[in-house]
This record gives C-alpha cells, sequence and structure tokens, in this order.
C-alpha cells in the first residue's frame, strides 16, 4: 500500500493560515465611548431627581420668594412656585406677576395658579399690611439646556421689580 502522507501533509498546507482576531477601535472610539457611558450613567444617577433652589428679593414693600427646578428632565411638568408678602403697614394694590414671554412660549403646556388672564400674568389682587398670597406656574418646557428667565413684580402699572432665574432642560 503507498503511503499517503505527502497528500495529507499538501492538503493541511491548502488551509489559510488564520490572523489573529483582534477587535480594533479607531481613537475616537476609544475615547468617546467612555465617555457617552459616563454622561449617560451620571444622568441616570444625577438627573432622575428634580432639584429645586430658592430666591427671595425685596421690592418695595413687596418680599418675593421664588422657587423652582435648576433642571427639569424634558417631558416632565416644572412647577414655579411663587410667595408675595406685604411687610409694609398699608395695603397694596393690584399686585400681579409676569413671567417671561420667552417660558411660556416655548412651553408645550402652561397652567396657572391662580387662573391666569393670560398664561403671561396671574393677579394677586390686593395685599393688606403683613397678608401673603401664593402663586404658581406649572410648564412643560421645550427648549434644551440653560433657559434665562425673569419674573416680574407689578401694582397696577408701576412695576416694582424683577428677578432673573436660570434652569436647564435634559433631553
Amino acid at each position: 500500500m503507498k503511503s499517503t502522507k505527502p497528500v495529507d501533509d499538501f492538503i493541511q498546507n491548502l488551509d489559510p493560515p488564520q490572523p489573529a482576531r483582534r477587535i480594533r477601535f479607531p481613537i475616537a472610539q476609544k475615547i468617546g465611548v467612555p465617555i457617552l457611558l459616563t454622561l449617560f450613567i451620571a444622568t441616570l444617577v444625577f438627573g432622575i431627581d428634580e432639584r429645586r433652589t430658592t430666591t427671595e428679593d425685596h421690592f418695595g414693600p413687596i418680599h418675593l420668594r421664588l422657587d423652582y427646578p435648576t433642571r427639569v428632565i424634558a417631558g416632565t411638568a416644572a412647577t414655579f412656585r411663587i410667595t408675595v408678602r406685604n411687610e409694609s403697614r398699608a395695603r397694596v394694590d393690584n399686585i400681579s406677576l409676569h413671567l417671561d414671554h420667552r417660558l411660556v412660549d416655548q412651553s408645550e403646556k402652561v397652567t396657572a395658579i391662580p387662573a391666569a388672564r393670560d398664561p403671561y400674568t396671574i393677579s394677586l389682587g390686593t395685599l393688606f399690611a403683613g397678608e401673603t398670597k401664593y402663586a404658581r406656574w406649572e410648564l412643560s418646557p421645550q427648549a434644551y439646556l440653560k433657559n434665562s428667565n425673569a419674573i416680574a413684580v407689578y401694582a397696577g402699572a408701576q412695576k416694582l421689580g424683577s428677578r432673573d432665574f436660570d434652569f436647564w432642560l435634559i433631553p
């Protein structure tokens, strides 16, 4: 019987060599993927709860306290709570609050409490000496990233003062 060893060796040599299989990432992916993963995890950890801040101002006899979220997650409602107190010994007539048009115009849904005559203005009426009244706006903002806004306090047609505030809308 003839030996088949040379034929077997020849057949084994027909198989191409197997290259070392390694996944190669471009430098952008090596850096970018961990950064994106870190941002995603940070959003889950720090972005789910609603962080709030409070700011206070005095405009003549009126003390304004604004409580608002510092960041809002897209698709959720943001509540802006306002407390107005008359710190004088006399009454102040026709107190109204005016919210910046940019915030209201860029919101999908706007609710004012007490009911507003327009989405920008809440009328609180007369504040007697030492009296405190409350108002709030519930909005669903649509403009991503930093939103700069203002709220103004009026007594009739006279502007008593204005307070700027910022918050972030996170996707």
